[in-house]
């Protein structure tokens, strides 16, 4: 093995050569006093990793490597290792502070010490009655031999190896003054050494990288002036890596472990042989394993965003792109060239890590004086990390509140992972927002995308390379967020994009991870609320952020994330016929499975809470009044049904199911949404009607977990033959795997799904019974809850939370796709508004309306509306023949 020593260490010792005769007539004048101080069995080797350390070593490390963080995944690693064969640990750089921390790590979790490094020196950290003596002993070897004793000439490998003791080679040595080149050679040179010992050992040896990442910052793809002098952020030079320590400890360095690479299967693609060429595959093989992880850190290198956009612009896949719909729209080439640079940039992100550090100070303050805890699933966040290493990311999350955006990112930054690139509606993008989420890593694009072709040819550009480039993306499939507590339907025009640019190629794997985010309670209840009983949606505006102190003043309660198991897009190609990849037609239903499968593993991660269960509860009741007692029955029983189906659980449900039912019943009682009073038989509750939308919002939350058993048992008493249709009819609103024969022991349990059931009704009923030309969809909605009030006031409309906007939007989309409405795309204009009319499938209308009632057990109703409610709601009087 090459040694290594500078030039002041061999001075040092050319001026001691005089004093070797001294010493030698010295030695055999008192040779007792000499035997007592030298010692056969002390080792020498001062590159071996120490059982204690001096007060020095103390006062400088100890603060600074508790607060690095190790996951359970990474001891595992490290204790699978040992089990499997002899190790050696891998460092891709040398370094004092990270050998240091490996030696305190494995010293706090009793793993076995490195017994020698080949580079870096722990002497000047060891105590004093333990370098002293190795100091004397190691001149004593100098001035008798004339040679002085490194730590190389003092090891031997093999027997290192077959005593069990790990090792541990630091890869990328140090050039420049005083010390050995350092490249290739230098590399190849240990994986000869280690294949040689490999021949004589039984099982393989067990190769395990260590890594320490001075910062999380990726470091910029152009050098900067401070990395030319100071070393860049992944192999910094001294003062620099004593500078990001002191800086960064707390925060942003990381430490990981990774997972062990056996010797023996990383050299049979070369046949085991110990030349250069195995040992050169070998070291490829491992460098890739340390750029992955540390990617996986720090993402990609971070490029200027001008030239970031630039690449776009002059990669000749775009630019022959472009000049194909430049000519069919026969605009000049200059001209669209000039239009899609725009629109990139309204697109593109601009990450500031400095920015990004000053937002997660502020996200750890807003998230702790807002919530009373963030619960994360973390074995599903090891399984995106595994996933990670080797595969494009896009993350797909439920998105239930503005918090959303934030929430992800903080988490991955909190757990050492790079941040993803967020998409975001264009309308987050005011002042001075819309800077601070750029800079954070957000992209904005537009709700709807406009007429002009050169738009979406720069959204699928950007998305494009940002896919090849290797950064983590995160866009949410709903397009909004979701006002009724549950799934909205998926848009396909992002992900659409995303499995074309798959299938463009540049990427060996796309794998979605769906993503579950459940709140106890959001933020905008009070909005939501009001959008779903047709009020407008407010536009995001700086004045918004001066509500911020009225949302601090009360806590929101817990927030849960889980992770799905990742959805690999090459696997689920796989199956599809090459026309399936190619063909429009093939390709866009592929797009609506893919994006129903991730609604589906939403749902299936999905945390139920314990406010979901007593809501779901409360509204069962069809009573005027029930009792706390009875409420409590109900929620334990669905918490019962829950838990045999394994249904994911919040904390406090998992420890004491009765006492956190209780506490979100008190706290409804607390809130006004349910009203306790007592008379001479005991305790008694009453839902007011105006908080049964509240409520609703709750039970949405966790319908999830009944909603399989809910159809199938409705369709059982009321429709047995219908059940594919009812799922195909409410596919927007439930998303499962069909379970016709799905059972329940609560005989209660089909009343939960009638109210979404009535609201499909109800659109239904209004359009068979009021016939009209054309109507936008948004007016049409308006019209059907009017027309909801009025047969509420009758006493056709039994659940005052089906009278909500959006199952009323589903249906009507719903009822575009089976014909019983039509769309009029000529009339639609740029603003991308629906127009609809009557459809031509009346039969169909008439059938879907029957099952409708029959699953309501509703009697057949006359197809008018009764003349009397026209002068309550004075809509109803215009005939719905008034064309937009």
């Amino acid at each position: 093995m090459i040694g290594a020593s500078s030039k002041m260490f061999r001075i040092s010792l050319w001026f001691l050569k005089p004093f070797r005769k001294p010493y030698l007539w010295a030695r055999k004048k008192w040779p007792d006093w000499f035997a007592e101080r030298l010692h056969s069995g002390l080792d020498l080797d001062t590159s071996r990793m120490l059982p204690k350390f001096n007060t020095f070593h103390r006062l400088f490390f100890s603060r600074g490597f508790d607060t690095i963080a190790i996951s359970a995944d990474d001891i595992q690693n490290l204790t699978t290792a040992g089990q499997r064969g002899p190790v050696v640990y891998l460092m891709r750089h040398w370094g004092q502070v990270e050998y240091n921390f490996f030696n305190q790590l494995f010293l706090k979790r009793r793993f076995p010490l490195v017994a020698h490094n080949n580079m870096v020196r722990m002497g000047h950290w060891m105590p004093n009655y333990r370098i002293f003596p190795i100091i004397f002993q190691k001149l004593d070897r100098f001035f008798v031999t004339g040679e002085w004793p490194y730590n190389a000439t003092l090891f031997d490998l093999k027997e290192a190896l077959q005593a069990k003791k790990p090792v541990l080679y630091c890869l990328n040595l140090p050039r420049g003054l005083g010390w050995v080149e350092a490249g290739h050679e230098a590399q190849r040179e240990i994986f000869r050494e280690l294949l040689a010992a490999q021949s004589d050992l039984g099982p393989s040896i067990q190769l395990v990288p260590l890594h320490f990442i001075y910062d999380k910052h990726p470091g910029h793809a152009k050098a900067s002036l401070s990395d030319i002098l100071l070393g860049n952020l992944e192999n910094p030079g001294y003062l620099r890596k004593m500078m990001l320590f002191l800086r960064n400890y707390k925060k942003r360095a990381v430490a990981r472990i990774g997972e062990p690479l056996e010797l023996r299967k990383l050299a049979a693609p070369y046949g085991a042989e110990t030349d250069d060429a195995t040992a050169e595959g070998i070291a490829i093989e491992v460098q890739r394993a340390f750029e992955m992880e540390s990617r996986q850190v720090t993402g990609p290198k971070l490029q200027n965003r001008r030239r970031f956009l630039a690449k776009i612009m002059e990669s000749a896949e775009f630019r022959e792109q472009l000049a194909s719909i430049a000519a069919a729209a026969e605009v000049p080439t200059a001209k669209a060239e000039k239009k899609t640079l725009g629109y990139l940039r309204e697109i593109a992100s601009d990450i500031n890590f400095t920015l990004i550090q000053l937002w997660d100070y502020f996200l750890s303050w807003l998230f702790h004086s807002l919530y009373d805890g963030l619960e994360i699933d973390k074995a599903g966040l090891a399984r995106v990390k595994k996933v990670a290493k080797n595969s494009a990311l896009a993350l797909v999350p439920c998105h239930k509140s503005h918090i959303d955006y934030l929430l992800l990112s903080y988490i991955f930054y909190d757990n050492d992972m790079t941040l993803p690139h967020v998409c975001a509606g264009i309308n987050l993008n005011f002042w001075p927002m819309g800077s601070i989420f750029r800079k954070s890593g957000g992209y904005f694009i537009r709700r709807s995308l406009p007429n002009d072709p050169f738009y979406p040819l720069a959204l699928k550009g950007y998305v494009k390379t940002l896919m090849r480039e290797g950064y983590f993306q995160e866009f949410f499939l709903e397009g909004t967020r979701s006002r009724s507590g549950k799934l909205f339907p998926p848009k396909l025009g992002l992900l659409g994009m995303m499995v074309e640019s798959f299938l463009e190629g540049g990427v060996e794997d796309l794998h979605f991870v769906p993503v579950a985010l459940g709140y106890e309670r959001v933020l905008e209840e009070g909005s939501y609320l009001q959008e779903s009983k047709g009020g407008k949606k407010q536009r995001e505006k700086f004045t918004d952020l001066f509500r911020l102190p009225k949302f601090l003043r009360r806590r929101y309660g817990k927030v849960y994330l889980q992770f799905a198991e990742p959805i690999s897009l090459s696997q689920a190609l796989a199956p599809q016929a090459p026309s399936g990849r190619t063909g429009a037609a093939e390709r866009k239903k592929f797009v609506a499975e893919l994006a129903r499968s991730i609604c589906i593993s939403i749902n299936e991660v999905s945390t139920l809470m314990p406010s979901a269960l007593i809501a779901t509860a409360l509204l069962s009741f069809h009573a005027h009044s029930l009792s706390p007692r009875e409420t409590l029955e109900r929620a334990n029983a669905l918490f019962a049904f829950a838990k045999q189906s394994d249904t994911r659980l919040a904390g406090n449900l998992q420890k004491q199911a009765p006492a956190a039912l209780e506490e979100a019943l008190q706290h409804f009682i607390a809130e006004g949404l349910v009203r306790e009073h007592e008379d001479l038989e005991g305790k008694f509750l009453k839902i007011r009607e105006e908080t049964r939308h509240h409520l609703d919002l709750y039970k949405n939350q966790g319908i999830h977990a009944f909603a399989p058993a809910a159809l199938a048992q409705l369709c059982r008493d009321k429709a047995p033959s219908s059940y594919e249709k009812v799922i195909d009819l409410l596919s927007s609103e439930f998303f499962f795997a069909p379970q016709k024969d799905a059972a329940s022991p609560i005989p209660w349990l089909s009343g939960i799904a009638l109210p979404v059931i009535e609201s499909y009704w109800l659109a239904l009923s209004v359009i068979a019974r009021d016939p009209f030309e054309k109507w936008e969809e948004r007016k049409l909605s308006q019209r059907i809850l009017e027309q909801g009030e009025a047969f509420k006031l009758r006493g056709s409309l039994e659940f005052s939370e089906s009278l909500s906007r959006f199952p009323i939007q589903n249906a009507l989309a719903k009822f575009l796709e089976m014909g019983i409405l039509k769309n009029h795309l000529e009339d639609m204009g740029p603003s991308g508004k629906k127009i609809f009319s009557p459809g031509p499938e009346t039969e169909l209308r008439a059938e879907t309306l029957h099952l409708l009632e029959t699953l309501l057990g509703k009697a057949r109703q006359e197809p008018a509306v009764p003349a009397n409610l026209s002068n309550v709601y004075p809509l109803l009087s215009k005939g719905g023949t008034e064309p937009v």
